[in-house]
This record gives C-alpha cells, structure tokens and sequence, in this order.
C-alpha cells in the first residue's frame, strides 16, 4: 500500500499500524470461531456466537488504512490501475486458491462419495456452476445470501475490492475531500439498514455494511491524522482497556436489532483511533511476537479456516464426534460431543486452521504478494509500495 511521506512520519513503528494488524488478527480467529458449530459452554457463548459482526470491524480497519496509504497519492494523480493491481495482488490469488479446493471438493462428492455423505447433489447450490462465475468474478456480495455462495467468507472480500475501487475513483474525482463522499455514503448506508432497507437490489445487507465500515474507516484517518497531540500512557492504558472491555460487551449483549452494526461499527472506529497511537500497555502487548503473527496471517487465517473446520469435522464423523443436519436448508458440520470435549475439540480445530493459515500465508499469499509487487513495478509503483503501511 503506498503512503506518503508525511503521512508515514505520523504512523506508529516507522510507518506499521502493528497494534491494528494484531487486533485485526485476534478478529479473525474470532470469526473463525463463530464457524466452529456444535461446541460447549465456550463456543456456545453470546461472544462467540456474535463474532460475526468482527467482520464489520474488517471494513472499518480497511477504510482507515486505505485512505491512510492511497488518499493523498490518488487524489494527486497516482495511477488507478497500479493501485488496483496491487490490491487484487494482495487478496485475489488466495481467493482464487480457496475457491479452487471448493470445486475439487464438489468434484470429489460427485465422484467419490457415498450415499448419505452429504444432504445435497454436487455443483447444486449454494455451490452451483452459476454461483461459480459470481465468485471468480466477486460479484456474490451484491446478491443475496453472498455468505453461502462457494467459499462463503469471500463475500467481505468482494465487496472490498469494488470499495476500493469506488473510494480510487472518488480521490481521482474530488481530491482529498473525497473523505466526506464517503462518510456521507456510510450515513445513507447505515440509515438504508436501520430501515431495513436492504432489500432493495443491488444494495444487499452485505453490501450496506461493507460501505458503512468502510466510509467510517476513511472519516477516522482524516481524525487521526489531524491529531496535534496524543494521550499519556497511562490515560492511554486505561482507555484500550475500556475499549477492548466495550468490544467484548457488544459482543455478548448487542440486541439482534438493525443498528447493531451501526454501533458495532461505532466501537470499532474507536478502538482504532486509539490502538493506532500505540501508547498504552494493551497495544503495546499487541506488538509482541505472537500477536504480530497472529495479525501477518489474518487474511490466511480468515480464508482458509471454513475449509479445515469443514474436513476436520468430517474426520470427527468417523469417529462419532461429528454430524452432519440440516439447517436452513444448507448443509451444516457439528461437533457431536459432550460439551467440554467438544469445546476442546473447537480449540484444536482452531489450531489447525492457524497451522494451516500459516502454511498458505507462506506459500501462496506471500509470494503471490512479492509478485503483485513486481508486477506493478513495471508501472512504477515499486518506490510507494515500499513505502507503504504493511497492513
């Protein structure tokens, strides 16, 4: 991502938002868990059974970050399709390899799997050829029910790339107060969802709250980086705990009401105004070896844990520890076990798909990455992304 030089000198740790990337990788372990089904006192929690709105968190952290590295270069003429290169680099080739082990796997039920293995017929949706072309071309999140279609976490992704794209062409457009463009579509978006409006195609559910989180993102960049001067440590400490405390308690009491996200969005623009500056002790904890990692293998970890709960609940299957029933009329893997078991069963799933996270980070999202950014080079991007936020 490409930043400019005034703009790195404002950044924490010589131009790395670690604090944020960590949080963000503590947020898709959170998602992860949210997809684990079946488990005990643990997995069953309001916590974790709400941790599908730290997706949302996602779109307010892209927002930021995005208009932290891009903002200014766009509005003063950096080439759109070197930025969108660079971006597509970053998620699409995992994308892409996710995708691809989904239709192996459908190949698979067709060709080898015995009767009663699965509730449904292969290529059938929400895994239909049809529905294919959507997700190759990640266009699902402009129609309903985007979190079922293929590799389902994908959704998020499509709709940020189309974001990125929108928030490039408003820079080229209105300068740097394209800002405000994008916090009055965050408003109509958020208003669109309170109302219930997002019925109305193409504006799906997804959609509304991946413009909310992200034009809320934008706004707290151009807050933070008017800052004239930042907390004590101490005062800092104690607000990134009240922060990290409100998270939790979104999460475990938040009605199921239509501003939800609205105000899960509203926490999460704030836990990031303040873990940016990385002044107290919880963002400094943040910026430790583990959770560094944690934070370099989000996106890994986000795409490719559906598919190892996925098999390692088929194993359990074997061994009578899983199940497979219907719910909503998808096909839906359960942990089948006493609670306790089950929770711990949940937790060694999680650390497969962090082990697995690693292994795809390392062989496909890295290189894949170091190669978008040879390519763009050839355009003359290879200074600004050197240059750039590494979130």
């Amino acid at each position: 991502m490409v930043a400019t030089p005034a703009a790195v000198s404002r950044l924490p740790d010589g131009g790395r938002f670690v604090a944020l990337d960590s949080l963000r990788g503590i947020c898709a372990l959170g998602v992860a868990a949210f997809h684990v089904e079946g488990g005990g006192p643990l997995f069953e929690s309001a916590v974790v059974r709400n941790a599908w709105l730290l997706v949302d968190f996602f779109f307010v952290l892209s927002g930021f970050v995005i208009a932290a590295s891009y903002g200014d270069r766009l509005a003063s003429g950096f080439p759109i399709r070197r930025y969108m290169l660079l971006r597509l680099g970053r998620i699409y080739p995992l994308h892409l390899a996710v995708l691809a082990a989904y239709v192996a796997l459908e190949l698979a039920l067709w060709a080898f799997a015995p009767g009663g293995w699965s509730l449904r017929e292969p290529f059938s949706p929400p895994r239909s050829w049809q529905q294919l072309l959507l997700a190759l071309s990640l266009l699902q999140g402009f129609v309903p029910d985007a979190s079922r279609i293929w590799n389902g976490q994908s959704w998020s992704i499509a709709i940020e790339v189309w974001l990125y794209l929108a928030m490039a062409l408003a820079w080229a457009a209105l300068g740097k107060g394209a800002w405000r463009a994008a916090l009055a579509a965050a408003a109509l978006a958020g208003f669109a969802l309170v109302v219930e409006w997002d019925g109305v195609v193409p504006m799906t559910g997804y959609l509304l709250r991946g413009v909310l989180g992200f034009g809320v993102g934008v706004a707290c960049w151009q807050i933070w980086r008017r800052r004239e001067a930042w907390l004590g440590a101490r005062v800092a400490t104690a607000i990134e705990v009240a922060i990290c405390l409100s998270c939790v308690a979104a999460l475990a009491w938040l009605p199921p009401a239509s501003w939800r996200v609205i105000a899960a969005d509203v926490i999460f623009a704030l836990a990031i105004l303040i873990f940016a500056g990385e002044r107290g002790r919880v963002s400094r904890w943040l910026c430790a070896g583990p959770w560094v990692l944690l934070g370099t293998l989000s996106y890994s970890i986000y795409m490719v844990h559906p598919l190892v709960l996925g098999r390692a609940t088929d194993l359990l299957r074997f061994a009578g520890l899983g199940e497979l029933v219907m719910a909503d009329g998808i096909p839906l893997r359960r942990i089948a076990a006493p609670p306790l078991v089950a929770d711990l069963i949940g937790l060694a799933m999680l650390a497969a798909a962090v082990a697995a996270a690693w292994l795809s980070w390392r062989w496909l999202e890295y290189p894949a990455r170091q190669w978008s950014r040879t390519r763009a080079a050839r355009f003359g991007a290879a200074r600004e992304e050197s240059a750039a936020p590494t979130i």
